[in-house]
C-alpha cells in the first residue's frame, strides 16, 4: 500500500477529482469508483487512495502504468489503479 502524504486522501480526491476524471477520460476509462477508507470515510493521513477502473478494449498493465504515474504527478501521492475484471458479452 502507498500512502498520499500530509493529506487524507478524501481531501486529496475532493481536490483533484476534475482533473482525475479528465485524465480517466483520455485513458478511455468510465466510472471510476473509490472503494476502501476513502468511501467508508475512515481515511486519516497515513491511508492510500484505491480507484476501481474497468479497462477498455486495448488496456495493457503499460497503459495501467502510465495512468497511475500521471495520477502521481496530480496528486503528488501515491495512487494505486487495480482494474476491474474484464466484462464478458
Amino acid at each position: 500500500m502507498t500512502q498520499l502524504g500530509r493529506v487524507r486522501p478524501s481531501e486529496a480526491l475532493a481536490l483533484h477529482r476534475g482533473a482525475l476524471r479528465q485524465l480517466l477520460n483520455r485513458y478511455g476509462f468510465r466510472q471510476p469508483r473509490d472503494f476502501g477508507s476513502v468511501l467508508t470515510r475512515t481515511d486519516t493521513e497515513e491511508s492510500d487512495l484505491d480507484v476501481l477502473v474497468e479497462p477498455v478494449r486495448g488496456t495493457t498493465l503499460f497503459t495501467l502504468a502510465c495512468l497511475e504515474d500521471e495520477a502521481l504527478r496530480i496528486l503528488h501521492g501515491r495512487q494505486q489503479w487495480p482494474p476491474s475484471p474484464p466484462r464478458r458479452s
